[in-house]
Order: structure tokens, then sequence, then C-alpha cells
């Protein structure tokens, strides 16, 4: 949930495009949880297909963010 608002703030995160699409139709509460719960499907996608390039990416992109 941290890992989303973060995502939500920042204006240099990859899905901040979906995230203000989300906000305009639905609210920023449910924006934040429709965030999480994407971020949580592609954990989930990148720990069980073991892609090592995907993991890279989610690091660079995600784990900053979630340490501001």
């Amino acid at each position: 949930m941290q890992c989303a608002q973060a995502l939500a703030v920042s204006k240099r995160a990859p899905n901040y495009e979906r995230f203000m699409a989300l906000k305009l139709r639905r609210g920023r509460k449910r924006a934040v949880v429709a965030l999480a719960h994407f971020l949580s499907r592609v954990i989930d996608s990148v720990l069980t297909s073991r892609k090592d390039l995907l993991l890279a990416k989610l690091r660079y992109f995600v784990m900053p963010l979630c340490n501001e």
C-alpha cells in the first residue's frame, strides 16, 4: 500500500498516467488500492516466472519510491 501511495505522488513513476486516469474515474483512495493490486500482480508474475530482467526493472522503478 505504501509503495502505491508513493507511486501516486511521484510524477516520474512509470504508472503515473494509469493512476491519474483511475483517480479521475474512481477517486484517490480507490485508485491507490487499484495501483497496489496492480503492483502485487506484477510482483507475483516476476517471482513466479523468475525473469531477472523484469526483476531488475522492478528494483529500478518501484523500490526507490518505496524508500522515500
